[in-house]
């Protein structure tokens, strides 16, 4: 995996603990994050294709079964992918 992989993903769990510790949840107490390919681009001072290219690498990563659901959402949303 990438570092830029693994920083993203760093990204998103750091976003998701701050959410539900804010109280941020739907109903069912899922956290949803809504965290674009802008966003991170900013964020990992890289290019959207090297953006995209990290949330595209998680999704497909082996290790995706052990990621928490929260993750699995907010990939498929910025893949536009259906849950």
């Amino acid at each position: 995996m990438s570092n830029d992989a693994k920083l993203l993903y760093g990204l998103l769990l750091d976003w998701a603990n701050l959410s539900k510790g804010n109280g941020y949840l739907d109903k069912d107490g899922t956290v949803r994050l809504y965290f674009t390919v802008e966003e991170a681009k900013e964020k990992l001072r890289r290019s959207r294709q090297v953006a995209t290219g990290a949330f595209q690498e998680l999704e497909s990563s082996p290790s995706r079964s052990t990621l928490p659901m929260w993750a699995k959402s907010a990939f498929r949303s910025k893949l536009g992918a259906r849950p």
